[in-house]
């Protein structure tokens, strides 16, 4: 299961890893591979120790295949970023999908300029997300850039000024009954008025 919490500009994802940490290239069957289209590895850093040994194999395997295949690393908790296994998996992987913050993580380097520099030439294409300025587009020695449209925000709850009468009929057990619609048969279950 994971939460994700968001306050400002910062959030934070938390994961309860389960069974995630046991996932091997021995669970990844080579017939799926064989047929797949697309393979993507997430959250490289929760499978780092369990996939990460062996998953420059298994995307090769996929792109041997003809699959295009995407890693999209996520935050390392650990903040260690990866070794050259996870250095394998970039050149394996025909698309990368960091994050400003973790690209220059992934790197080592100080700008986002050094960071795509350096990312790019492990013969990957990147698509660096920019939270609210967008996503950055590389591949070799083009650029695109994409521009998030505004957005306005729009409430989810109507005030209460604005919910429905109570209706006797609207107590709990009960439902409203109108034509079409669904009610509560008394049963415990719910019905379709018709």
């Amino acid at each position: 299961m994971t939460v994700a919490l968001s306050a400002g500009p910062d959030r934070a994802i938390l994961t309860a890893v389960g069974a995630i940490a046991s996932l091997t290239t021995a669970d990844v069957p080579a017939a799926l591979l064989t047929r797949a289209r697309h393979v993507h590895v997430s959250s490289y850093f929760l499978l780092e120790r369990s996939l990460g040994p062996g998953l420059a194999a298994v995307l090769s395997r996929a792109r041997a295949a003809g699959a295009v295949t995407s890693l999209d690393t996520n935050w390392d908790p650990a903040q260690r970023w990866g070794d050259s296994r996870l250095r394998a998996a970039f050149g394996e992987a025909d698309l990368l999908l960091p994050n400003e913050a973790e690209a220059l993580h992934l790197s080592g380097e100080p700008t986002l300029a050094d960071a795509i520099q350096a990312l790019n030439g492990s013969g990957s294409r990147l698509a660096v997300k920019l939270d609210p300025r967008g996503a950055l587009s590389v591949d070799g020695p083009r650029r695109h850039r994409v521009q998030l449209p505004e957005v306005k925000a729009v409430p989810t709850l109507r005030p209460r000024a604005h919910w429905p009468a109570r209706r006797p009929s609207a107590r709990p057990g009960r439902a409203f009954r109108r034509r079409g619609g669904l009610h509560d048969t008394g049963r415990g279950d719910v019905g379709r008025d018709g």
